[in-house]
């Protein structure tokens, strides 16, 4: 959700899981290759990456992404339950951005809910 240039110093990010995630699509071999991608990207250090999760699918594959990510020794991870918006906000440091955060996820929710219908 947040968006930063791969030159600059330690890079934001904000992933918010909807809770119509499925893992239909994945694999061992595409956790393997994502890994694999993941080695070879161009990392800056003293990143940050907060995951807000709303299911328990979400949960497990943003903990899958933590292991991995700690493996390759990329940026810090933080990985929060769905009433931890506000925390993961604060821990990035980007709380001016709040209110649009805010608009943005419930309109992917509502993008989400449509395309699971």
């Amino acid at each position: 959700m947040l968006e930063d240039q791969y030159d600059s110093p330690g890079k934001l990010g904000l992933v918010v899981m909807c809770k119509s995630i499925s893992t239909r699509d994945l694999s061992f071999k595409a956790i393997f290759s994502a890994g694999k991608r993941m080695k070879k990207a161009k990392f800056r250090s003293h990143g940050k990456v907060a995951f807000v999760t709303k299911s328990a699918v979400s949960f497990g594959l943003a903990r899958i992404y933590k292991s991995a990510a700690e493996v390759a020794d990329l940026d810090e991870i933080r990985i929060l339950r769905s009433d931890g918006l506000e925390k993961a906000i604060q821990w990035l440091g980007v709380e001016q951005y709040s209110d649009p955060i805010h608009h943005q996820i419930t309109r992917y929710e509502q993008v989400a809910e449509y395309a699971v219908k």
